[in-house]
């Protein structure tokens, strides 16, 4: 093992201790966000007790200052929560991580400005008396209706807890952080200012008041008898086998057992994970929200209902990490590391800046959640690309034998237009500098454009009927041709579409599978992915799909991705042909193209240089990275934001 911080190893309970800052760790730290400490990476530090009341009485709630904030560091600001109904509460993180603050911790989270503060839970336990008094307190209703599938406000929490509902099974309960609560508007967390909170549900007569409130439970009607819905393990040892990958599993990421049918709740090493990930991708959301996920040639006035399609933000990458990780699609979940390793929780985090890196690349970086038009065919840009560019063809890519149930038939008189792209963001596209970049994909029979397709005229800035042009793949029409990439790391043809369908959208609800998106037929309206207004996350889904199915899965050859990522951390995030053979993947489907006869590929340089990048700005420390600078990098959970 090389270049591998001992921060960043498995430690327990007994080996936490002050971290000492006069000791900053050199540049062949590869992972700089987790401090000289247990932090997070065993069970025993992560249930760290709560501080002590024993030498406190308990006395009736006492309004008080609702919440007692200033600008010093976790520990001053809690050092008097120890007492009656105070509370060290977290800002961005959970209230548990901050509660050891208040016993004289000074290490993460303590010594982050103005993460932990002081609250009055006083005031809040009154309000909620008041309000199981009007209501008659809350009950026992389950969180899902028979077939619901949607994301909705957990009832009795003032809307600051939410629950996604599949096919009526619900799974994790989510808490909004401090001061949001969940918008059913916008489908994600907003400030309480900007949150209308619907009235709570009336308890039936005949049901018994409850005190607690609810959590993930079973739909009131049994669910149909499914074979293929992913479900979790509540055993850790999910994560033993770590060392060694078959590739069939993502390396031990809550993979599910298929006599299931109903998602039990992750187990505790997902849970611990989830937190460590959460945690650490909060410390770099800015960075990471200006650096990566910000077109940087998308202008202030991008404001057009299309261009917000486009748009991938952090709070959709969060919330899809998360359904992702819990959830998952296939028998797969988005792999976040493992506790039983030294290094364990490093895999994580290099997975989601793999993930990430290939996202920034296939769609972030030009502006657009559909692929955009490129393919230069001698000297002219084909509008037939729609069908497929640098060799492909989308509507044959169908699927291998013995998985020939999953695709979609190809529709010749289907019909679909890619988002528009803004004109700033066209600039980074291939277009000129007044924004004559390529008119979007799109397709439909025949008859709709006197049966063939002309060329881009860069001159005009309008499609060119005249004469009929052929793409690499000698279409000169577009149709059946709906298939093109979309999705943060775009899927492509009627095989990955079909799949899509099987396992997230109507074809499972249809069949009886639990679905994420039960309204939406993929192979009907590929569209989706990246124009249905419901579901504005589902281009972040849809690539993690991909990612969990297809990239986390490989395992062709000398090459297993998981085991090639065990092997990149464990030597010290410096043998780039880890990330040559994810490009690859990635782009052709194999670890050494070209993988098809005719198809163009790319040497992945710009991948490789997008990839340092990323782990650089989520505070990970690559080896070396031949010579190239970067801009920003991210910081560790224990480092102020001023340095």
């Amino acid at each position: 093992m090389r270049n591998i911080p001992r921060n960043v190893r498995r430690t327990h309970s007994s080996s936490c201790r002050r971290h000492d800052h006069s000791n900053r760790s050199s540049n062949n730290q590869i992972i700089k966000t987790l401090p000289k400490l247990c932090l997070l990476f065993g069970l025993g530090c992560l249930l760290l007790p709560q501080f002590s009341t024993a030498t406190a009485q308990a006395q009736p709630p006492q309004p008080q200052q609702k919440e007692q904030r200033n600008l010093l560091d976790g520990l001053s600001s809690c050092a008097g929560c120890n007492t009656g109904f105070l509370q060290c509460s977290g800002k961005s993180i959970a209230d548990e991580h901050c509660s050891p603050c208040a016993t004289g911790q000074t290490w993460w989270p303590c010594n982050i400005m103005d993460e932990c503060y002081c609250k009055d839970l006083a005031a809040e336990e009154l309000q909620q008396q008041q309000q199981q008094k009007e209501e008659g307190q809350n009950c026992d209703l389950p969180l899902c209706g028979p077939g619901e599938s949607t994301t909705k406000v957990v009832p009795f929490t003032n809307c600051r807890d939410y629950v996604s509902c599949s096919n009526g099974v619900a799974g994790v309960v989510q808490r909004c952080s401090q001061g949001m609560a969940y918008s059913t508007r916008i489908s994600a967390c907003n400030i309480l200012s900007q949150v209308t909170c619907s009235s709570d549900p009336t308890c039936p007569p005949t049901k018994s008041p409850s005190n607690s409130r609810p959590t993930t439970r079973q739909p009131a009607t049994e669910p149909p008898t499914v074979t293929a819905s992913p479900s979790f393990s509540t055993a850790d040892d999910n994560y033993e086998s770590v060392g060694s990958f078959d590739g069939a599993n993502g390396g031990g990421g809550g993979v599910s057992n298929e006599s299931e049918n109903v998602p039990a709740r992750p187990s505790p090493a997902v849970l611990e994970g989830m937190y460590v990930m959460d945690a650490h991708m909060a410390a770099n959301k800015i960075v990471l929200t200006r650096e990566l996920l910000t077109n940087p040639g998308r202008g202030p006035s991008s404001s057009s209902a299309s261009a917000a399609m486009n748009d991938f933000s952090y709070m959709g990458l969060r919330s899809s990490l998360q359904t992702m990780i819990t959830v998952g699609a296939a028998n797969q979940t988005f792999y976040i590391g493992t506790p039983s390793a030294e290094n364990g929780r490093a895999y994580g985090l290099v997975n989601i800046a793999a993930f990430l890196a290939m996202s920034v690349e296939d769609s972030i970086s030009h502006g657009s959640c559909d692929e955009v038009n490129h393919d230069l065919v001698g000297g002219t840009l084909p509008i037939s690309n729609a069908c497929g560019q640098d060799g492909w063809s989308y509507h044959d890519m169908t699927c291998a034998e013995g998985e020939e149930m999953y695709q979609c038939e190809v529709d010749p008189t289907m019909r679909a237009t890619a988002n528009d792209v803004d004109v700033s963001s066209r600039r980074n596209s291939g277009g000129t500098d007044d924004g004559r970049a390529p008119t979007p994909l799109y397709c439909g029979p025949l008859t709709d454009y006197d049966g063939y397709t002309g060329h881009w005229d860069y001159v005009s800035g309008a499609e060119s009927t005249h004469p009929p042009v052929e793409n690499g793949s000698g279409k000169t029409d577009v149709e059946g041709c709906c298939w093109w990439g979309r999705g943060s790391i775009q899927i492509r043809g009627v095989c990955a579409y079909g799949k899509l369908n099987y396992f997230l959208g109507k074809r499972a609800y249809d069949e009886g599978r639990p679905s994420m998106f039960p309204d939406v037929d993929f192979c009907r309206d590929p569209q989706a992915v990246c124009s249905n207004p419901k579901y504005p996350d589902l281009k972040w889904i849809a690539g993690m799909f991909r990612w969990i199915t297809e990239v986390q899965t490989y395992n062709q050859g000398d090459y297993s991705y998981m085991q090639r990522l065990v092997d990149f951390v464990d030597g010290g995030l410096q043998d780039w042909t880890f990330v040559h053979g994810l490009s690859g993947i990635v782009t052709q489907g194999c670890h050494e193209p070209p993988c098809a006869f005719g198809v163009e590929f790319e040497d992945g340089a710009s991948r490789k240089a997008t990839f340092i990048r990323t782990l650089k700005l989520l505070g990970l420390s690559p080896g070396k990275s031949d010579g190239m600078t970067h801009a920003a990098d991210g910081r560790r959970l224990g480092e102020s934001s001023n340095r």
